[in-house]
């Protein structure tokens, strides 16, 4: 299933997905890692794959989606404190 597709339909469905989205492709063409940009996707990932930094690439993305959360809840708790 084509990035085009995929990711509006996540982005904004019934139960809207806020995780960090990748594409994974076997192009090379620098036009289409900027439309899956575009699309909203936090990371373009080309084949082949070597497992140490595609971990490395899962792991930012998580600390990244980590310190949104906390930003978040000091956020929250800054505003019942105030």
């Amino acid at each position: 299933m084509s990035y085009k597709v995929l990711f509006p339909a996540l982005r904004h469905g019934t139960v809207p997905c806020l995780a960090p989205l990748s594409c994974l492709t076997d192009s090379d063409e620098p036009e289409n890692e900027s439309k899956g940009l575009k699309f909203g996707a936090a990371d373009y990932i080309r084949k082949s794959i070597h497992v140490s930094p595609l971990k490395a690439r899962i792991d930012v993305h998580v600390a990244l989606l980590r310190a949104e959360q906390n930003e978040d809840d000091v956020e929250s708790l800054m505003t019942r404190i105030i």
